[in-house]
């Protein structure tokens, strides 16, 4: 006879939930992989809770031939909820043959309850009532825990490759990385908490993580409400720390390197030096052309050539205001410029004047 508690009826409340957030994503826009995966997931995660549902209320008997069937259910969340969060976190996806591979154990348990699954529905109904004093059977223990082992590596390698990316220190005070860490502990507390129910013979096990995951589902409601780019964010984070990580800056003084480069560029005008190079430019600093480089672009948001111009043209600018009647071929060599072709290409591109328009300019200004 059925038994509708309170826990029974808030998994049936979860079940809907989670069908719900399938349909959402299926019908998301734009669709890509990570609705796909994300629609399966749910999808699964709803067949486990209909399990669970149907075995705290003991409807389980009207339908024997479901029993135990959410074993190799679970076991396949975890290769698809690791490609899921890899690649919402910017990870590159790994090739489909990986992927299928990592499915192997939940074909594992699978074929090792396919003879439990095949027995009829009196043997199971007998072994359901005998649960209630004996708990599960080892032949039955041993695929339980053997999901539960599949989900946990899982879960680490997602948590391994995750915080392997990110810098403690960068967890610790982003809130959206706390969150993560937060939602990856829960997750394994439910899994800890369904193992040691197992080895102990707690036939309350199942509902408890049921009741857990329901839990997680109303979160993360709340969380996509909310924070509808939270893992959009938790991307950015990620390839911030991925793009530090491969960085050829690590361990410089960046503000002694910006001290150098404004005194070399502002005291001893080292861009009217004809022939300078990237080289000689960062041997003068102290450093390597590839870790100047990546500096100029990230720190400054200029390439070489573009902070050398800026301060040419600059230069010629002043020379022009101080005497507008000074040769425009003698100003281009003085500031730097190799030729007056290229002076006036520069020129132009970096103030919208040729040389003469702006002395033009000047001149008028002057005479009023």
């Amino acid at each position: 006879m059925a038994n509708f508690s309170p826990t029974s009826l808030f998994l049936a409340f979860s079940i809907g939930l989670a069908f719900l957030f399938s349909l959402g994503e299926i019908f998301s826009s734009p669709r890509g992989e990570k609705q796909n995966l994300l629609a399966f997931i749910f999808f699964l995660v709803g067949i486990f809770l209909t399990h669970a549902f149907l075995l705290t209320c003991k409807m389980i008997v009207f339908f024997p031939g479901l029993y135990l069937t959410h074993l190799p259910i679970s076991a396949l969340m975890g290769p698809f909820l690791e490609r899921y969060l890899l690649l919402a976190m910017g990870n590159p996806p790994e090739p489909k043959k990986i992927l299928y591979l990592k499915t192997l154990p939940a074909l594992g348990v699978l074929l090792w309850m396919l003879p439990f699954y095949l027995s009829n529905g009196p043997e199971k109904i007998a072994l359901l009532q005998n649960m209630q004093s004996t708990g599960l059977p080892l032949f039955l223990k041993i695929p339980v825990l053997s999901t539960m082992g599949v989900m946990f590596t899982f879960l680490f390698s997602i948590l391994f490759k995750l915080f392997t990316e990110v810098r403690y220190c960068v967890v610790y005070k982003d809130a959206r990385m706390l969150t993560i860490f937060g939602v990856a502990s829960f997750t394994l507390f439910i899994l800890l908490y369904g193992f040691f129910s197992v080895l102990i013979g707690s036939i309350r096990g199942l509902e408890g993580v049921g009741s857990l995951i329901g839990i997680f589902l109303c979160a993360l409601y709340i969380l996509r409400q909310g924070f509808p780019e939270f893992f959009l964010e938790v991307r950015k984070v990620v390839e911030e720390e991925k793009k530090y990580k491969a960085s050829q800056l690590n361990g410089l003084d960046l503000e002694s390197i910006k001290r150098n480069l404004e005194n070399l560029f502002q005291n001893e005008k080292v861009f009217l030096k004809e022939d300078l190079t990237l080289g000689f430019l960062a041997s003068k600093l102290e450093i390597s052309t590839h870790q100047l480089s990546e500096y100029l672009n990230n720190e400054i948001g200029k390439n070489f050539f573009q902070l050398l111009n800026e301060h040419r043209v600059e230069e010629a600018k002043q020379r022009i205001e101080s005497d507008p009647q000074e040769v425009l071929l003698s100003i281009a060599y003085s500031s730097g410029f190799r030729s007056k072709s290229t002076f006036n290409d520069v020129f132009r591109k970096e103030t919208g004047f040729t040389p003469s328009e702006y002395r033009s300019k000047i001149r008028k200004k002057k005479s009023k």
